[in-house]
């Protein structure tokens, strides 16, 4: 799908994204932290990808709440914050695009 310029993939689970990423090789990367049942889902997969080498590129959690821990967890892990703003991250998003 593209939107305002830019293609969007959407993968729900680790296994589609591991699988998405050598095919669309991601500018960058929003996710959301919970995920079914598992509410570190988010942190858990990007710490994955980042351990095996699968991204480096820059990340941002679009999620319902920002709290000191999940800042912290984000900051750990290289992403460039948490938020619950859409405009947030559509800023961070052009903000991405004139880096390429």
């Amino acid at each position: 799908m593209r939107m305002g310029g830019a293609k969007v993939e959407s993968v729900t689970n680790r296994e589609d994204a591991i699988e998405a990423l050598p095919r669309v090789r991601p500018t960058a990367l929003v996710s959301d932290i919970r995920r079914g049942d598992d509410p570190q889902a988010g942190f858990t997969d990007l710490r994955y990808l980042r351990e095996r080498g699968l991204y480096d590129g820059p990340v941002l959690f679009y999620t319902g709440q920002v709290t000191p821990s999940r800042l912290a967890q984000a900051e750990e892990l290289g992403a460039d914050g948490v938020t619950t703003d859409p405009g947030d991250v559509l800023e961070w998003l052009a903000g991405v695009a004139k880096r390429e």
